[in-house]
């Protein structure tokens, strides 16, 4: 080799390594910025001092049964409490990580380190997906603003915000752990057949693994991926196709068949457990599970009408639902043209809708995070067909993206603020509660939403103080909702008329609660039942979970 030929190879491989390091500095920044931008909304988080009334309670409560139950193999919702679920996933194991390590429950500095690392898995995820998707004949800072303004967009969206802050919901572990997972499991792939040592695809195929299976177990949504794998599958084998990495059908590769078949087990096997709770008749939001196909066809239209409907006010934002309608339109444009990157586009519109008509199947409500696996690949869709627009329009398409994400942000934020005072209160709740010496005096509950009277026995219970005197020297008190409450069968409100006259006298007040005081019970009966039945009824006894 001349002198010349060998100083322009060194100068090449320089200049691609300072690429490169370029690259890595521009994603890494715009990772970066994202995070900074959901860790800002969350921030009101920080401010909460103890477990939630909702969801914190059981998930404690649950964990370490259900995590027993699993590492013996012998997962049995019913038995941990989450009848007509299959969550191991989450009831099991993240549950498991975020109340019983780094100090938790007494502190809650170890589960909102997890939940800061929920947070990075789905931004982290969200923007390799486009990364990952969109071709590289598109310059590298037009993939990057794209990539970055979907998991931007999301945690901008008002509702959302507070599902990124609550350490109940596990659709960011859902979305995150299975993208996350199989985009490290199509890395190994292709090391593997372009004839890599194992060295280089040992560890993305065994993390990838983990991180799918991690994923999928998290919730039953997990079974829509059955209807993206046949469009991942095409557009992997066009791509490689191009790439001259295989030269016949992707599906006649052994090494695929081999990480094919290990993908779809676990979601073959979510599918089995999703069909034995239909089988049990009810789903788990209370709905009947619809039988023969008309039964079948009349759920599944009316509810995703319903869903989709609903998809507005439930997110406090037009776009996911506008973007969801732009989806169809994009993926009817795709199926004409067919080329690969087109394949991945329609199985992202296909699913996303196929999210929201599982959740029409299961009878759920229209609750925000429910919508958080179809808004993310609506968005991925769409950012996959805007990267391959033309110049100026991708231009304007980022500067509205950064307006939403300006102008949203501002909205999740607050509405995090809120909810975070909420949550104050309610642990002010439990606090006072504790103080009242519930173990030795008459505490009673009434006119409450069903989690807040099941979750106020464990939160007291998990004070570890208690009170050394009872309310005015004896008086029995009464934790109650203000005003009307939809579930207040729940709890037995013959309990308002058991005090002697002048009744049930205020002793706290706050937002959504109040604290009531009786000198003396009234004897006999009330309405037909006796007040000693009552009261036994919705006595609030520290450490029973539920009743």
């Amino acid at each position: 080799m001349s002198v010349d030929a060998s100083l322009w190879t060194s100068r090449e491989w320089s200049l691609r390594a300072a690429r490169s390091r370029a690259h890595a500095a521009t994603t890494a920044a715009a990772f970066v910025a994202v995070s900074g931008l959901a860790m800002l909304i969350v921030s009101p988080r920080f401010t909460i001092g103890d477990l939630s009334l909702v969801d914190d309670w059981s998930a404690y409560a649950r964990s370490p049964r259900a995590l027993g139950q699993l590492v013996r193999l012998s997962y049995d919702p019913a038995a941990v409490g989450d009848p007509h679920r299959y969550r191991p996933g989450s009831v099991a194991v993240w549950n498991g990580l975020v109340w019983h390590t780094l100090g938790a429950p007494g502190s809650l500095v170890g589960p909102n380190v997890w939940n800061t690392l929920r947070i990075l898995l789905y931004v982290g995820c969200a923007m390799a997906l486009l990364l990952a998707s969109v071709p590289r004949s598109v310059r590298l800072r037009t993939r990057v603003a794209f990539a970055a303004g979907l998991p931007a967009l999301v945690l901008a969206t008002p509702a959302f915000g507070q599902d990124f802050a609550r350490f109940g919901p596990v659709e960011p572990l859902l979305v995150g752990g299975m993208t996350g997972g199989v985009l490290l499991l199509v890395l190994a792939a292709e090391r593997w057949f372009a004839g890599a040592p194992w060295r280089r695809i040992t560890p993305p195929l065994a993390a990838g693994y983990v991180l799918w299976v991690f994923g999928v177990y998290q919730k039953e949504t997990s079974v829509c991926f059955l209807v993206a794998a046949p469009f991942l599958y095409l557009f992997l084998d066009r791509r490689w196709r191009a790439t001259g990495l295989i030269r016949r059908p992707l599906l006649a590769y052994r090494r695929f068949q081999a990480v094919a078949v290990a993908v779809l087990l676990p979601v073959v096997h979510m599918a089995t457990e999703v069909g034995r709770v239909a089988a049990a008749g009810t789903t788990a939001y209370h709905q009947h599970v619809p039988r023969g196909a008309g039964g079948i066809v009349g759920r599944l239209v009316l509810g995703t009408a319903t869903q989709w409907a609903a998809m507005t006010v439930a997110l406090g934002s037009p776009l996911w639902a506008l973007l969801s309608l732009v989806g169809v339109v994009l993926a009817v444009r795709a199926l004409r043209r067919r080329e690969a990157l087109d394949w991945l586009l329609v199985g992202f519109v296909l699913t996303g809708w196929s999210a929201l008509a599982f959740q029409a199947l299961s009878g759920a409500e229209a609750v925000s995070r429910y919508y958080l696996p179809s808004a993310t690949l609506f968005g991925a869709a769409t950012g996959l067909a805007l990267a391959r627009s033309g110049p100026r329009l991708r231009r304007v398409d980022l500067v509205a993206v950064s307006m939403l994400v300006l102008l949203g942000g501002f909205g999740s934020y607050w509405n995090v603020r809120a909810w975070a005072a909420n949550e104050r209160e309610g642990n002010a709740l439990v606090d006072r509660v504790a103080v009242l010496n519930p173990q030795r005096c008459p505490v009673y509950m009434g006119r409450l939403q069903m989690e807040v009277a099941r979750a106020t026995p464990v939160l007291v219970a998990l004070e570890g103080r208690s009170g050394r005197q009872c309310a005015a020297g004896g008086d029995a008190v009464l934790v109650a909702g203000r005003g009307p409450v939809a579930d207040s069968s729940y709890m037995d409100d013959r309990i308002f008329s058991a005090c002697r006259r002048p009744g049930w006298t205020a002793i706290g007040l706050t937002r959504h609660y109040r604290l009531l005081a009786c000198r003396r019970l009234i004897p006999g009966t009330i309405r037909g039942e006796p007040v000693q039945a009552v009261l036994a009824r919705d006595r609030l006894v520290p450490s029973r979970p539920g009743y």
